[in-house]
């Protein structure tokens, strides 16, 4: 997928240090409500029981695919989008989180 060709893929998206630093799987992808227009909204993670949010990197979207291309099929579903996997080498599961009550 060419970067250029959808803003999406310029967008920020939050990587946790086990999968940007030591190469970790992504084993667990949220996409919540982006907090301005530089933001995807997307956060992939290693599937740890406890992230370090200090720890934390930022990459564009076309990064975090160009690491991880089977995550292209679902990088423009909406809001509220889980999508994970047991181990690198496991289908995809997508689910919506439910929003929380007011």
């Amino acid at each position: 997928m060419n970067p250029s060709l959808n803003p999406l893929m310029q967008t920020a998206a939050i990587v946790c240090r086990d999968v940007a630093v030591e190469h970790a799987p992504i084993l667990y992808a949220e996409r919540t409500e982006p907090e301005d227009a530089a933001d995807s909204g997307w956060q992939f993670l290693c599937g740890a029981e406890q992230e370090d949010w200090h720890s934390a990197q930022v990459w564009a979207v076309h990064e975090v695919l160009s690491r991880e291309p089977s995550l292209g099929p679902f990088i423009e579903l909406s809001y509220g989008t889980v999508v994970t996997r047991a181990t690198e080498d496991s289908p995809w599961t997508v689910s919506k989180r439910e929003k929380p009550e007011e």
